[in-house]
């Protein structure tokens, strides 16, 4: 199979480790293949891919059903998300992505949660009824992780980066590798009144 460039760096990354995306963004590829070629969007869905080798869900998966990377409301991805999924595994599953208009009962399938920026005004409600749920939400909604998200992108320096909320990330029984903590920024979400 021919790769193309964000292949490489998907496969690039999976082998460094995550801990390393940032100097492999970095790297000169040939003169097509610079690293200005890579959009945020595909490193975002990068990123989203390899969450799932340093996150420890406490569920039993089921090697029958696929492990489900979820979009919530209007995705900025467009074909990056699968581009970069395609023909992948996680544990052992097979991926699926799934894209979602509105929070219903499917998401109980999701193990990873993108919410859009999209949906900031309804954030709240769904962060309500995804609590201490293991599912790890995801955005780039700004002050994410402080208002009760999992997982936040930032972008620092035309730099991709992520902020942690590890206390809702460990209430939802979700455990994290000391390798992803490394790299994080880790925030405390703010009390609401």
């Amino acid at each position: 199979m021919h790769k193309t460039p964000l292949r490489r760096l998907i496969h690039t990354v999976f082998y460094l480790g995550l801990f390393n995306l940032f100097a492999v963004a970095l790297l000169p590829c040939s003169a097509q293949e610079t690293p200005d070629a890579f959009e945020e969007y595909e490193i975002k869905a990068v990123y989203l891919f390899n969450f799932a080798s340093f996150v420890a869900w406490n569920t039993t998966p089921s090697t029958q059903a696929p492990f489900s990377i979820c979009i919530l409301g209007t995705d900025p991805f467009g074909k990056n998300l699968d581009l970069v999924l395609e023909q992948e595994k996680i544990a052992g599953q097979s991926v699926q992505i799934r894209r979602m208009m509105a929070l219903d009962a499917s998401v109980s399938t999701c193990q990873i949660l993108f919410i859009s920026t999209s949906l900031n005004a309804q954030l709240e409600s769904i962060l309500t009824a995804l609590k201490q749920r293991p599912i790890l939400t995801v955005s780039d909604l700004k002050n994410f992780t402080q208002r009760g998200g999992m997982l936040e992108f930032t972008n620092e320096n035309n730099q991709v980066r992520f902020n942690i909320a590890l206390e809702t990330v460990r209430a939802a029984g979700l455990q994290v590798s000391t390798d992803l903590l490394e790299i994080a920024e880790i925030v405390t979400p703010t009390p609401t009144p």
